[in-house]
């Protein structure tokens, strides 16, 4: 069943995607280096974020995004 969830803030020029991989679990939070001419850095931090605890996309409960200003 699935029971992660991301959040993803890119209100500013850098952001931050932060993971929770159960209900109760410690929420892990990771920065979201700004884009650049050549690099959009958001999908990788994503993956390396869900490889490192282990969370396919088909465990997400929920992705929540902060819309901004």
């Amino acid at each position: 069943m699935p029971e992660a969830m991301l959040a993803i803030e890119l209100s500013q020029r850098a952001g931050s995607v932060a993971l929770r991989v159960r209900p109760g679990a410690p929420v892990v939070e990771v920065p979201v280096p700004a884009s650049d001419d050549e690099h959009d850095h958001l999908m990788a931090v994503i993956d390396e974020l869900c490889r490192a605890h282990g969370v396919r996309p088909a465990d997400l409960r929920a992705i929540a995004v902060g819309c901004g200003p």
